[in-house]
């Protein structure tokens, strides 16, 4: 029956996605670089993003919009603890010579993958919803305001972090 036949392709892409999230984070840390590791990586992401309720959406873009969601959230969080880890380890005397250009080289980074991640939220939501009114009304909706919120609350602590930082230099 088609049902059998797609919850296991359904179980088949989860599989795969878990299977290569491991091995591409494990490649990923290789001292030499290689972007090899990004195709187990991004191959996880994308069969997770079609495993869920998007990937049942009847949008043809809902389950794009969500892998693309998921890797700038992921690649977003995951340089701002590269960025944290690099910082704690070094000595006092250097961290202060270095943080200024590797807080400014994070932020522009950052903020092109907040953009990015907002994007492809927005479309994976407008995919989901059929009026307004089931922001409040379904547990998808609710959990998705819970999560805006986090998201301006730590949106402001990032403005205010940058405005406390850099007040010597607007252009920065």
């Amino acid at each position: 029956s088609l049902t059998k036949r797609f919850t296991s392709m359904c179980h088949i892409a989860l599989g795969l996605g878990l299977a290569c999230a491991p091995v591409g984070g494990w490649l990923a840390v290789s001292p030499v670089f290689d972007p090899f590791p990004w195709v187990p990586l991004l191959l996880a992401v994308w069969t997770i993003a079609f495993r869920g309720h998007s990937g049942n959406s009847p949008t043809w873009w809902a389950a794009p919009a969500t892998a693309l969601h998921l890797t700038a959230a992921g690649l977003w969080v995951g340089a701002l603890l590269h960025l944290i880890l690099i910082l704690w380890r070094m000595d006092r005397k250097r961290l202060r010579q270095v943080l200024g250009e590797a807080v400014h080289r994070y932020a522009g980074l950052a903020l092109g993958l907040v953009v990015l991640a907002l994007a492809g939220g927005t479309a994976t939501a407008l995919a989901e919803f059929t009026r307004p009114a089931q922001l409040l009304e379904t547990t998808y909706g609710r959990i998705l305001l819970v999560k805006l919120l986090l998201l301006m609350m730590t949106l402001a602590l990032a403005l205010l972090a940058r405005r406390r930082a850099l007040p010597a230099n607007p252009a920065i």
